[in-house]
């Protein structure tokens, strides 16, 4: 790494982060609370306009898309009303008049907004997550559906508007209720991770900062126990990966099967001469040192277990976090708010500006 995490000044820091993309990290928890807030103020009277849904189709992509899945993931399999996710290009045929399809975006989506159209035709019942100006809430309001405006949010951290929003929907339709109280517990989680991380803290009591520079030099494994902290182990990768760092990510116990043969440390490659120049490069990246992050959830699952043995017996370095007991959302805002600060230090140590590794190619909300 070619930044001390431990000697972030401000005179540093003013360099390294110039958009402040700490600060912005920082405000997750406020951003949880005025989208949740904006959202219990929104017209939400048609969403049970004709009764419960049969479904609940979240259309997203990119980090709206991990929103969305947070979301379903959070509510459980339990519910009375079917909950899916999809891509905008991949409108399930079966979603029809019966069925509430909300489009969900974070910044600008046209092809979100064209797949809204065709839900409108197809007369599903539809609401907007995005930008009050968007192209999905003109949708929507033409489509008579509802719209739930969302602040406009740095790029890569629309997951704590888009999030809210769902959540205070879900509640409206009585598919999956999440009460006010369950979005001030989250908000409250994430403010005690901006007190815990914040730049000022040194590695040693500052968990991002430790995890940060474990990873350092390494090609990580980020697996999360169970369904929510799965989608949590998500977010660590897209994080990871847009601080520069290639990380995979799943859910136990199925991920065992899928990256269980990772869990062992592989060999740096030899050469008889030496440095060879015309050596297999392929060598180098399969030379690269794992590292398993492990984010447990509520109740320890003995997968989780199998992959803590399974990495001490192959030599990959582990990192287990902390998780917390409290409802779903909460659980998964500890992991995901976590995984924010990661990316945060890992650009910083790299001399990345964060603000720019977090995602400029996406057009920003219209006001």
């Amino acid at each position: 790494m070619s930044t001390d995490l431990d000697d972030l000044g401000p005179a540093v820091l003013a360099e390294l982060d110039p958009q402040d993309h700490a600060a912005a990290v920082a405000l997750a928890a406020a951003r949880v609370r005025e989208t949740g807030t904006r959202a219990a103020e929104a017209d939400l009277s048609g969403i049970r306009e004709d009764g419960r849904p049969r479904a609940v189709l979240v259309i997203a992509r990119g980090v709206a898309a991990i929103a969305a899945r947070a979301w379903v993931a959070t509510c459980g399999t339990g519910g009375p009303v079917i909950l899916a996710v999809a891509h905008p290009d991949e409108l399930p045929a079966w979603a029809g008049p019966v069925d509430l399809v909300i489009g969900a975006a974070g910044t600008d989506d046209a092809v979100g907004a064209a797949a809204l159209e065709q839900a409108v035709r197809r007369g599903s019942h539809i609401a907007a997550v995005a930008g009050a100006r968007s192209s999905l809430a003109e949708v929507a309001e033409q489509g008579r559906g509802t719209v739930v405006g969302l602040p406009s949010t740095p790029a890569g951290l629309e997951l704590w508007t888009v999030l809210p929003a769902l959540a205070v929907i879900g509640d409206a339709a009585s598919v999956a209720p999440s009460p006010p109280v369950t979005l001030e517990t989250a908000a409250t989680v994430l403010e005690e991770l901006a007190r815990r991380c914040h730049p000022g803290a040194e590695s040693f009591v500052n968990p991002a900062k430790g995890l940060a520079h474990d990873l350092g030099g390494t090609a990580p494994l980020v697996w999360g126990d169970g369904a929510v902290a799965g989608v949590a182990a998500e977010r660590f990768a897209e994080r990871l990966a847009a601080a520069g760092v290639a990380a995979l990510s799943g859910a136990l116990p199925a991920v065992l099967g899928t990256q269980g043969g990772l869990l062992e440390q592989p060999r740096a490659a030899e050469s008889a001469d030496g440095d060879d120049f015309f050596r297999d490069r392929a060598d180098d990246v399969d030379s690269t040192p794992r590292h398993l992050v492990l984010l447990p959830d509520v109740e320890l699952s003995p997968a989780l277990a199998e992959a803590r043995s399974l990495a001490h017996a192959g030599g990959v370095g582990v990192a287990e976090m902390l998780g917390d007991a409290g409802p779903a959302l909460a659980r998964f805002a500890a992991h995901a708010g976590l995984a924010d600060w990661v990316g945060l230090y890992v650009a910083l140590a790299h001399g990345r500006d964060p603000s720019r590794t977090a995602g400029t190619d996406r057009s920003p909300l219209p006001a």
